[in-house]
């Protein structure tokens, strides 16, 4: 509300410098008033513009915080224990930088590929260091690869699979196979192309897990067959 300010009728009647002194002071009074207000107003406005700076720096911090992600190996389909990794098994995931997690960092890719896992895993497991490679085998196994050559191995062949190798290399060899003689129980560990041309199109290197005291004998088969076995029921 602007102040007012009383004009005396006696003095400003007629008087035409006394009317101009009074309105002078009227208008030095509405600037007053105004100019007040308006300080105010700058002054909240100034306060409001350094909460939101401060806000949106906070925002900032945190938000680059949260942010902060790294990249970890992680499983891209299931595997069994012993079972070798492959390009294939292993994809790369982001994690944030606190999550506390044990993990292999998406760095150490190429020294993963190629080794053994610890235990059998599911898809998308995050890999740790004791997870990958180190572990003895389970007591009394042995590891052993083997090639098998197209129509020697079932096309469904696959990791976790239960299998009877038999070696029909030979007339003695195939005489026994065919007598259920000589044939060793695994489980497949791993199936990959085999690399060398001169091994047959559709060859493939399967690594087994068997017994200890059958991996010589698998190993020295001429030309391995593998018979897929069904699977055993859950609990036995």
């Amino acid at each position: 509300m602007l102040n007012s300010t009383r004009i005396p009728r006696a003095r400003t009647l007629g008087d035409p410098q006394a009317l101009d002194a009074a309105e002078g002071r009227l208008r030095a009074a509405a600037f007053r008033t105004v100019s007040s207000a308006q300080r105010r107003s700058l002054v909240r406005l100034a306060a409001g513009v350094g909460v939101a700076a401060v806000s949106a720096g906070v925002f900032a911090i945190a938000w680059v915080h949260a942010g902060d992600r790294v990249q970890v190996l992680a499983l891209a389909r299931p595997v069994v224990l012993g079972q070798i990794l492959g390009e294939g098994d292993v994809k790369v995931v982001e994690l944030p930088a606190d999550s506390g997690v044990a993990t292999l960092p998406a760095s150490e890719r190429g020294q993963v590929v190629g080794r053994p896992v610890t235990a059998s895993l599911a898809d998308g497991t995050l890999l740790a260091p004791v997870q990958v490679g180190g572990a003895a085998l389970p007591l009394g196994q042995a590891q052993v690869s083997v090639l098998a050559k197209e129509g020697h191995f079932p096309p469904s062949l696959a990791a976790g699979d239960a299998v009877s190798v038999q070696d029909t290399g030979s007339s003695s060899s195939a005489a026994a196979a065919k007598s259920g003689g000589g044939a060793v129980q695994a489980t497949v560990v791993d199936v990959r192309p085999a690399s060398d041309s001169a091994d047959g199109a559709g060859a493939v290197v399967v690594t087994l897990l068997c017994p200890q005291d059958s991996a010589a004998q698998v190993a020295g088969f001429d030309t391995p067959a593998l018979v897929l076995l069904p699977a055993q029921p859950s609990g036995r």
